[in-house]
């Protein structure tokens, strides 16, 4: 359960947070728990993962197995769970979140943003304009839907992360070895894939929603972003807290991603913007210092 006191890291009642997966990100965040106290514990597939290298505790095995997963937890009984990558299975965050684990942001937040389809019928049904996408799930469909989109295209694994499952599709030629790629090398899931149709941008905006509480009440902050031209990112901002947070207990700043991306010609003159498929990581996760 969650606690307001943060006890010392090496005590006998240690706050713990434990991620999930523990990768470049997993790392920065393991490193910023660790100067505010907590007792960090990082969780990954593979031994010797960034993460797992800076925490004081560490564990190596499959996140996609429940049983392995639900042995740490109620082994370590940590006070934060925070899922860092997509390959994980989601399902037993709700069956934690029901015993009264704390996961972050929530089970049904990480559910919904792990998983391209669940998140991109998310944002269609706020009337958000998206990139065009079909569905498909054998290789005959996706034949199908890339013709749909034209070429080029992406194909991408339905759950997956750092586009290993991801291809652009330059012609029908490259239509098989994409479906292989998914099938083989996403850290998910691709029993179903999303194909994109491609869009050709000079400028992409990122923004962030980022919620907090103080007395247990949930606010939120200003907005955050950032900005990409050519790969390369510009510019980042951040909005400011209406209050100070719940004392004790870091501000938790979980942001919902979207990314918007301003099609040729450049944004001033150009078409509206468009919404890609959002990041499947639908959290970004940063500390108030008191």
């Amino acid at each position: 359960m969650k606690r307001q006191i943060l006890y010392s890291p090496l005590s006998a009642k240690a706050t713990k947070i434990m991620l999930l997966g523990a990768g470049e990100l997993g790392k920065e965040v393991i490193i910023e728990a660790m100067r505010l106290g907590f007792f960090t514990i990082a969780v990954d597939r593979y031994e010797g993962a960034p993460g797992q290298q800076v925490a004081h505790r560490s564990y190596t095995g499959s996140l996609k197995d429940a049983a392995f997963l639900r042995s740490l937890i109620e082994k370590e009984k940590p006070d934060y769970i925070v899922p860092e990558i997509e390959a994980i299975n989601l399902d037993m965050l709700f069956d934690l979140e029901k015993e009264g684990f704390n996961i972050i942001p929530n089970a049904k937040a990480t559910y919904t943003a792990m998983q391209r389809e669940r998140i991109r019928e998310l944002i269609v049904k706020t009337g958000v304009p998206v990139s065009e996408y079909y569905y498909a799930s054998s290789l005959k469909e996706l034949k199908a839907a890339c013709k749909k989109a034209g070429f080029p295209c992406w194909v991408k694994a339905i759950q997956d992360s750092s586009g290993a499952g991801s291809s652009k599709v330059k012609s029908p030629l490259d239509i098989e070895k994409a479906y292989e790629r998914a099938q083989v090398h996403a850290r998910g899931s691709a029993e179903k894939l999303i194909v994109e149709k491609n869009i050709d941008f000079d400028l992409e905006v990122t923004e962030l929603v980022v919620r907090y509480f103080v007395n247990g009440s949930p606010r939120f902050a200003g907005e955050a972003g950032s900005l990409a031209a050519s790969c390369l990112l510009r510019v980042i901002w951040f909005g400011q807290m209406s209050a100070a947070p719940d004392r004790m207990i870091p501000a938790w700043l979980l942001l919902p991603r979207i990314s918007w991306v301003f099609p040729k010609p450049a944004c001033m003159s150009g078409p509206s913007p468009v919404c890609l498929s959002p990041p499947l990581k639908g959290w970004v996760l940063m500390w108030c210092r008191f």
